[in-house]
């Protein structure tokens, strides 16, 4: 089985997408099982998903949110990301947020995607979520670093049938 990671770019940005695209594998690729795989690509326009796929809109900031707009969430937007964990469920990130003085590189804006997807597959709110270490803290930091509970956690939920909305696309 593959299970499809899809950094959705509605908003057609330039950025380093295969630097992310490896990144987010290195994060996933612990909690998938032998014998099956993790894939992750960007996209401009709606790929068609599988039910065991997650799509996860990258987009500028919060003023261009699709999720918060659309499921009406401004107040749990924060400024990383924010998910929709309903059905269907809806997550984005934030690409051009500053993190300790710098906009988010790949290697940071990986770690969130991997944390929203975590909120999407486990169809867990912020307060059920946030009582761990490592990438399912409430506030990420750089330093944050994937630990065995979160691979472990995300083993678990990724093979999880969540339908995904896939609104956010333009095209």
């Amino acid at each position: 089985m593959t299970y499809n990671i899809v950094l959705g770019n509605p908003f057609k940005m330039k950025y380093r997408w295969q630097e992310l695209c490896d990144e987010t594998i290195k994060l996933f690729k612990p909690s998938v099982k032998k014998g099956n795989k993790i894939r992750v690509f960007s996209t401009m326009t709606n790929p068609g998903v599988l039910p065991t796929d997650a799509i996860v809109y990258v987009i500028p900031n919060q003023d261009f949110s699709l999720v918060a707009r659309h499921f009406g969430m401004w107040d749990e937007a924060r400024e990383l990301g924010v998910t929709y964990p309903g059905r269907p469920s809806a997550c984005e990130v934030y690409r051009d947020t500053e993190i300790e003085g710098e906009h988010m590189p790949p290697s940071m804006l990986a770690k969130v995607i991997w944390h929203e997807v975590g909120h999407n597959k486990a169809q867990m709110g912020i307060r059920a979520f946030h009582r761990q270490d490592g990438l399912r803290v409430d506030r990420l930091t750089r330093h944050d670093q994937l630990t065995k509970s979160n691979s472990s956690f995300m083993a678990t939920y990724l093979v999880k049938d969540v339908p995904q909305w896939t609104g956010g696309f333009f095209e």
